[in-house]
């Protein structure tokens, strides 16, 4: 008996972590084909212009590829070659836990009249439920006086700030209890576990800096079920990376001398 128990006991601890992952990162598949009809071994190069990083797929005999683990964002060049035809590139953006569709149709490098490049965005998450996401563009457009995530997460038409408590504006996604949400920082949850602080949040302030953030997304139940402890809605964050060239942003309050009196 007790050795059954540890059996199954040691095969939930190496079973966990998969049930347990959540999509961060996005991927790219299509194909490339040619008037003759589809094009294997046709090379793929898939870069990350931040970083200058490369990654590098080689087309089936179908002349399908697919790249996957990719960070979200970008700008992406995908780059496409093949002997004896004319090589082509597209630049895309991602969004994490999507799937880009590239594909490709390229010329012989004899006579070229026309190339054309299609793309198309596969959604990971249709029917589980209303999600959107902002990338780190809308981010940087959205004014936000108080420089908290609220003012983001508002945009999805399901979320709602309820004040009613200790004057703290707390999350409510869909109806639900601003409780029931669970935050999200690249896979890691920051909740307020023991019901300390009214606004949902671990602590009285945001749980990230606006500047830090590549893509954020709202998802409202129901969710992929690789999502669990929630009831509400699940407010995910993936951080900026580093890149080539050096970067900052400087932000600072000021009220003006006009609202300050000189009598007591």
């Amino acid at each position: 008996m007790f050795r059954n128990f540890l059996k199954i006991s040691l095969l939930s601890v190496f079973i966990s972590p998969i049930l347990l992952a959540q999509e961060l990162t996005s991927d790219i598949t299509g194909s490339v084909s040619s008037s003759s009809g589809s094009v294997s071994g046709a090379q793929v190069e898939i870069t990350y212009e931040p970083t200058n990083t490369t990654v590098t797929r080689t087309t089936d005999a179908s002349g399908r590829y697919s790249a996957g683990g990719l960070r979200p964002g970008g700008p992406y060049t995908v780059k496409v070659s093949a002997a004896g035809l004319m090589s082509d590139q597209v630049t895309t953006s991602l969004v994490v836990g999507e799937t880009s569709r590239l594909s490709f149709t390229l010329q012989s490098s004899t006579s070229v009249d026309e190339v054309t490049v299609t793309a198309e965005r596969i959604s990971s998450d249709d029917g589980l439920g209303f999600s959107s996401t902002i990338d780190a563009q809308t981010i940087q457009e959205t004014p936000s006086v108080t420089r908290d995530i609220k003012d983001l997460i508002k945009l999805n038409p399901l979320v709602s700030l309820d004040d009613a408590e200790d004057d703290y504006a707390s999350i409510s996604i869909g109806g639900a209890h601003p409780r029931s949400n669970d935050i999200k920082v690249d896979g890691v949850s920051f909740n307020d576990d023991f019901g300390l602080n009214d606004n949902g949040y671990p602590s009285q302030r945001s749980p990230i800096n606006l500047d830090a953030i590549e893509q954020m997304s709202v998802k409202v139940a129901p969710a992929s079920v690789e999502y669990s402890n929630f009831r509400g809605g699940i407010i995910e964050f993936v951080t900026k990376g580093g890149t080539n060239e050096f970067e900052g942003s400087v932000g600072y309050y000021d009220r003006g001398d006009q609202f300050y009196g000189d009598k007591i």
